[in-house]
């Protein structure tokens, strides 16, 4: 009888470490907790929506429960939205500055703010524009 109180203080203290641990970067989890625990709970014919049996183990049951109930709430799934949207925007103005960078382009890039270096590695005279490189070539081709 008291082994089998001990165990059940033990298993308990466990979920709970395990709970604690999980939740720690879920920043919506108070909010949303007594809508997980209902999603988790099985209902009269004993269904839930949230099956703890269906899933690998109780984090990826736990991380569905949450998600569901931040869905669920109006007001977290439109700061998630929000969120996710910041997220795309930053993360299509990095791949816009990576593209940039590979091609070389300044953000106060045009076609006549060339850089002279560029025309010079590639066969053009020191501070000779690639106009004045196309001309020079076009004059020497004339002739």
């Amino acid at each position: 009888m008291v082994d089998q109180r001990v165990e059940r203080g033990l298993a308990s203290h466990r979920a709970t470490s395990h709970l604690e641990a999980w939740q720690r970067d879920k920043p919506h989890f108070e909010a949303v907790r007594y809508d997980m625990g209902t999603l988790m709970t099985p209902d009269e014919s004993g269904r839930a929506s949230v099956d703890i049996s269906q899933y690998p183990d109780m984090q990826a049951a736990l991380d569905d429960a949450y998600e569901r109930a931040c869905y669920m709430n109006p007001e977290i799934r439109g700061k998630m939205l929000a969120q996710d949207q910041e997220k795309q925007r930053k993360a299509q103005h990095l791949k816009t500055a990576r593209v940039a960078r590979q091609m070389n382009i300044g953000a106060n890039s045009t076609p006549g703010n060339y850089d002279a270096r560029q025309n010079r590695d590639r066969g053009g005279a020191k501070g000779e524009s690639v106009r004045d490189t196309l001309k020079r070539s076009i004059a020497e081709l004339a002739s």
